[in-house]
């Protein structure tokens, strides 16, 4: 996950815009990528929150605290 992260940040204005959007309003599913809060749990965390970074994958995260998120996926539909 790390060498893909690494990519999009290098690449993918679609993923500097929604990092822009997340530092903005961290705890809001707002902005774009069409956010959504997802239900249940996602890898054991709940209040976990995804976006969209393209046709196939999804941005999925979870917000611990000011400042602060935790990736949980950025490649495929909820992998």
């Amino acid at each position: 996950m790390q060498e893909a992260f690494n990519t999009l940040q290098e690449d993918s204005a679609k993923f500097k815009e929604l990092l822009s959007d997340i530092k903005e309003q961290p705890w809001a599913a707002t902005g774009s990528g069409q956010p959504e809060v997802l239900k249940g749990t996602f890898k054991g965390h709940k209040g976990c929150i995804s976006r969209r970074l393209n046709h196939e994958d999804r941005f999925v995260y979870k917000v611990t605290g000011p400042g602060e998120i935790l990736i949980l996926s950025i490649e495929g539909h909820y992998k």
